[in-house]
């Protein structure tokens, strides 16, 4: 089977509802959205191995929003780093 690539509508500022439901069906695709939500809780950074894969997720999620954003409109984000803040 194809696998099947998730594109989102790039977020230009006036398609924040089309860009909203597209952008959290690519994260729940990615198995990253429960970071996004909230519903998946921060590891304690002790525990190597799980923290270690919450950080590659949220990465995941942050790179996903980043780049579903027009690159016009990037500097509103600043420098970010937390994908629920974005």
């Amino acid at each position: 089977m194809a696998e099947h690539k998730s594109t989102v509508v790039p977020l230009d500022g006036s398609n924040y509802a089309t860009w909203k439901v597209q952008c959290k069906m690519a994260l729940i695709k990615e198995d990253v959205w429960s970071l996004v939500d909230g519903t998946e809780p921060i590891p304690d950074p002790t525990e190597t191995n799980k923290y270690s894969k919450y950080v590659l997720k949220k990465n995941k999620a942050l790179a996903i929003v980043v780049l579903s954003v027009d690159p016009k409109l990037l500097y509103l984000l600043g420098e970010p780093e937390d994908p629920k803040k974005v």
